[in-house]
């Protein structure tokens, strides 16, 4: 860009910048149709190009998934992830992680991994039925360490 274009730019700028804006709208409709007839003359090819996509970042698309599903943005799912320094809240295994929520409220308690996360809920969020099962195992414990 000259010295010339740059002073004039410079002089014009909000000028220059409502013209564009006013064009963009003008413009607006012969875009989009512009844009649906590429998408549907390359329609294999952009669809293609999302599988691949899909395919080379899993993290990503999780993340996003995620963040729809228990409305928990990847950045907050980050931070929870590196509070539990990677771990499962329950086990402490370094295991691929889920979001843990209470089936009631919705509320999401933490990062656990698979097995922990269906142990609670086949148990139905119960903590009850957990003090129980833990009182079972402990005296089948004894019971075998016993005689």
């Amino acid at each position: 860009m000259g010295a010339y274009t740059k002073a004039y730019y410079a002089k014009n700028r909000e000028k220059i910048l409502a013209s564009n804006k006013r064009a963009r709208e003008r413009d607006y409709g012969r875009h989009l149709q512009r844009a649906r007839e590429y998408h549907h003359a390359h329609r294999e090819e952009i669809n293609a190009r999302r599988r691949q996509h899909r395919k080379d970042n899993p993290e990503h698309y999780s993340l996003l998934r995620r963040a729809r599903v228990y409305d928990l943005s990847p950045v907050g799912f980050k931070e929870m992830y590196d509070r539990q320094c990677g771990r499962c809240l329950v086990c402490g295994e370094h295991k691929k992680l889920a979001v843990d929520h209470d089936h009631k409220t919705g509320l999401i308690r933490g990062l656990l991994c698979s097995q922990c996360n269906t142990a609670i809920g086949l148990l139905k969020d119960s903590p009850e039925l957990m003090r129980t099962l833990a009182r079972y195992v402990e005296e089948c414990a004894q019971q075998v360490q016993g005689g």
